[in-house]
């Protein structure tokens, strides 16, 4: 299915956020007002109309109406003039077109002033549709505007690049995926498909869905809390269609009934990532990956790691005994999350890789250097999250194949020889992570 990119246009191609809040603080001061940056952030997504009538009923305003609008298109068009676009953006969306992605601009800003732009920087032609505040009665974060979009492109899977809460709630309640372009690091309540903090990424994030998975966050401060009191809601006949496919399960296969964790949600913020998780048995991921269809939501929550030895070898093997991906290489260790990892409301996912890595490969624990998080991969084809993590080791030592009851030939191997169109889709994002706090270090 085709993919179609559906950029915001204030915050995500245009750095006009600041501007935009000098025009608001300006507006309300010419009438004696103080605004607030709450309420700027509230009136992020909503037309400039529907501003300018907002604000004129709250503060009672005398001025009619019409020349209120004059006044703040007035201070807006003056702004857009002098406004630059991101670091980075100008040159991503020529890039994109050039490679045949299809793109779209949808904003509650006013036509003229995004025509003002596009021509200045001769994008007016990159964009197969432009959707502005002009043509839709009701504005972000009501769904209307994306609405549009996905009748327009029917055909398409549709992504949003969105830097508001408003831009989120619109394009989630229109059932669209959204990258949330957190330029300043905020972080969010609201769902999201994954988080940038560059609009250069977003080839890679499109690269990732193109290779089933999507780097959801790239993130290196990480923790989870598992809702014990949670409990899903299960329909007395997706039970008994669960029960139905494990009692078919074939034996040969490493099944149990235990506990693992499954994904609820995650917040972000300046001080990290939380991730949301509950317990629940195996059995309903099982059945989820021979039953993609069923109707409610069982995301399973795993954690996987890059091993990296003292000559920076990377670490892997093909997998063997397991329920998906048979026969493919995949980045060692890695593992669903069981129960053992408990540690009160917290799930400590450090040491169950830790254990991961001892028992596919007898390394021992004393030989690690360092360890850290280096973000969340998301599998779009099994449809599993993993909190994703770098082991860096103190040397060079040995490795036994003969241990592992889900691995086969254990091997050290240059990045440059990691068969990435046969690595399952976490290892390949878990790559592409790599690579990319490399060349942010560089």
């Amino acid at each position: 299915m085709p993919k179609l990119l559906a950029f915001d246009f204030d915050g995500v191609v245009i750095d006009s956020i600041q501007a935009l809040k000098d025009v608001y603080f300006h507006f309300l001061a010419q009438f004696g007002v103080k605004g607030s940056e709450i309420e700027f952030e509230q009136l992020n997504g909503p037309s400039i109309k529907e501003i300018v009538s907002i604000l004129k009923d709250k503060y009672l305003l005398d001025e009619s109406f019409e020349a209120l609008l004059k006044n703040y298109n007035h201070l807006l068009k003056e702004a857009y003039i002098k406004t630059p676009l991101i670091e980075g953006a100008l040159n991503t969306l020529k890039n994109l077109y050039r490679q045949g992605t299809d793109l779209a601009l949808v904003t509650s800003s006013r036509r003229s002033e995004v025509e003002i732009i596009l021509k200045k920087y001769n994008l007016e032609k990159i964009f197969k549709f432009i959707i502005t505040g002009d043509e839709v009665k009701k504005s972000k974060p009501l769904p209307d505007i994306y609405l549009m979009v996905k009748d327009r492109f029917k055909q398409h899977e549709v992504w949003a690049i969105e830097d508001s809460n408003n831009g989120i709630r619109s394009a989630k309640e229109a059932g669209i995926k959204v990258i949330y372009f957190d330029q300043f690091n905020k972080g969010t309540d609201n769902v999201v498909d994954c988080r940038i903090n560059n609009i250069k990424d977003i080839p890679m994030i499109l690269q990732g869905i193109e290779d089933c998975y999507c780097t959801v966050e790239k993130e290196t401060r990480i923790s989870i809390e598992a809702k014990e009191d949670y409990s899903p809601k299960i329909s007395k006949r997706q039970d008994y269609m669960v029960n139905k496919i494990w009692e078919a399960a074939p034996d040969s296969k490493d099944l149990h009934l235990d506990k693992i964790l499954y994904y609820l949600s995650h917040t972000t913020s300046e001080s990290g990532v939380t991730i949301s998780a509950f317990w629940e048995s195996y059995k309903y991921f099982y059945y989820r990956l021979h039953q993609p269809s069923l109707d409610f939501d069982f995301i399973p929550l795993a954690v996987s790691g890059v091993c990296v030895n003292k000559s920076g070898l990377l670490l892997s093997a093909k997998r063997k005994n397991v329920t998906e991906y048979e026969s493919r290489e995949e980045l060692v260790p890695s593992g669903g999350i069981s129960s053992s990892s408990r540690e009160g409301g917290f799930v400590n996912f450090r040491k169950q890789l830790m254990e991961e890595l001892f028992e596919e490969t007898s390394i021992d624990p004393q030989r690690v250097l360092t360890f850290k998080e280096i973000g969340i991969v998301k599998d779009l084809s099994n449809n599993v999250i993993d909190v994703c993590c770098q082991i860096n080791l103190a040397d060079d030592g040995e490795l036994d194949s003969d241990i592992s009851r889900e691995y086969s030939v254990l091997s050290w191997k240059k990045v440059s020889a990691m068969p990435k169109s046969k690595l399952v889709p976490t290892s390949q994002g878990i790559l592409n992570l790599i690579n990319n706090l490399e060349n942010n270090n560089d």
